[in-house]
């Protein structure tokens, strides 16, 4: 969709450091080239547009598929998760979305910027740069509350596409509900867009008797809590749990070994973690709230079979 974008916008644009795969360590490049691929093996390509025919009560039911106009993600300025973000823009790229936004954005009113100018967070971390590099995608602005708003009325507009995605990447929600960056999401719900929040302070366990490489998790989640859990406790709520304990990867995993889980009461029991992970594969990741499906509308008719 051509012209969906305004023109002012234009000038907010990022470099988003084009190299930058280039310079990172060997090691690290296999990281990101490998998440990709884990990426698209695990979900798939969408077809662009597709349509499925079923009958019920002597009626026909038919849907159409096709993936929606545009996705913007709203990126933590400070956020640094190559393997997460492309987690989460990998999606959208597999559903087909055409544009894909990623905006920065200053969580302060641009009143309390003396003297007034625009917006700047600087160069991109380098494991970002690299992902969006190896991913394709160099649309990235930095942008006050007040412009990602008015940007998110804008495409938000029938005219210009309507249909779309928000997405809030790192995501602190420990911040008070007050917050400035409340007002993307107020607007994504007032315009009835659909939006989903992803963390960027993770709690990752360790379990303390494999052998982590934890040196390639903190470069993969440099904000995230990385700590070691003993066996014989109970699991605290986690994002994710690096063990190769084969019962850490059945469903309803709850608790390690040796806890006495099975003589607690279930509301003393943790939730299970969204993601194990086997050590060798502290690279990867999966955002349980998001996927291709996400980034898909669809449209239905139901009428009389003949």
């Amino acid at each position: 969709m051509e012209g969906i974008l305004p023109e002012w916008l234009e000038q907010h644009k990022v470099d988003t450091g084009p190299g930058a795969y280039g310079d990172l360590e060997p090691e690290l490049r296999a990281c990101l080239k490998s998440q990709i691929a884990f990426l698209f093996s695990h979900y798939g390509e969408c077809r662009p547009e597709q349509g499925r025919r079923s009958t019920w009560l002597e009626r026909n039911i038919f849907e159409e598929e096709s993936p929606v106009s545009w996705a913007m993600y709203i990126m933590a300025p400070d956020y640094a998760s190559g393997p997460g973000a492309l987690a989460a823009l990998m999606p959208a790229l597999l559903a087909g979305v055409r544009e894909i936004l990623i905006c920065r954005v200053a969580d302060s009113e641009p009143a309390a910027r003396q003297p007034a100018k625009a917006v700047n967070f600087g160069a991109l971390p380098l494991s970002i740069s690299a992902a969006l590099e190896l991913s394709g995608l160099d649309q990235v602005y930095d942008l006050d509350v007040t412009e990602a708003t008015r940007l998110l009325g804008h495409l938000g507009t029938p005219s210009r596409g309507g249909d779309g995605r928000v997405v809030l990447l790192g995501s602190a929600p420990a911040k008070p509900l007050n917050s400035l960056m409340c007002e993307v999401v107020w607007s994504a719900m007032r315009l009835h867009i659909p939006a989903v929040s992803l963390p960027g302070r993770l709690k990752i366990a360790v379990d303390q008797f494999c052998s982590a490489d934890y040196e390639l998790l903190r470069w993969a989640h440099p904000q995230a809590d990385i700590y070691t859990v003993e066996r014989g406790t109970l699991l605290e709520p986690c994002d994710a749990l690096v063990t190769d304990l084969p019962e850490s990867f059945q469903p309803g995993f709850r608790a390690m070994p040796g806890c006495g889980a099975d003589e607690l009461p279930e509301s003393r029991i943790s939730t299970a973690p969204q993601l194990s992970l086997q050590p060798g594969n502290e690279f990867l990741w999966l955002w349980n709230s998001i996927y291709p499906n996400f980034f898909r509308k669809r449209k239905f008719a139901i009428c009389k079979g003949r």
